[in-house]
């Protein structure tokens, strides 16, 4: 699994990790996967910042399909799983982008 990996990944090469939390609400919807489990699978000390943005809807056949753009504010379901990601990682630096209108 992804998350896995990516500890793995942070593990083998000594690297910190900017955890994008709008990418994983935004796959964890596209392909059915929890974002808490997610979250959990990515030991604490290898997260170093998070990251916060707005996504999309686009419709693709039958289903919507989120897309990461920035073009929108973060939504309340992004937040939520921000403050589950503060319990599970600590205070670390947060980035929030937004590239919408103002």
């Amino acid at each position: 699994p992804e998350a896995e990996f990516l500890a793995a990944l942070a593990q083998e090469s000594q690297c910190g990790v900017l955890l994008d939390l709008n990418n994983v609400y935004v796959n964890a919807r596209n392909h059915g996967i929890d974002a808490d489990e997610y979250l959990a699978a990515i030991p604490a000390r290898h997260v170093k910042e998070l990251h916060l943005a707005g996504h999309s809807a686009n419709r693709c056949g039958d289903r919507d399909v989120l897309i990461d753009t920035h073009s929108a504010p973060v939504c309340d379901a992004v937040w939520a799983l921000y403050s589950h990601a503060l319990q599970h990682f600590g205070a670390v630096p947060t980035l929030i982008a937004y590239s919408g209108p103002r």
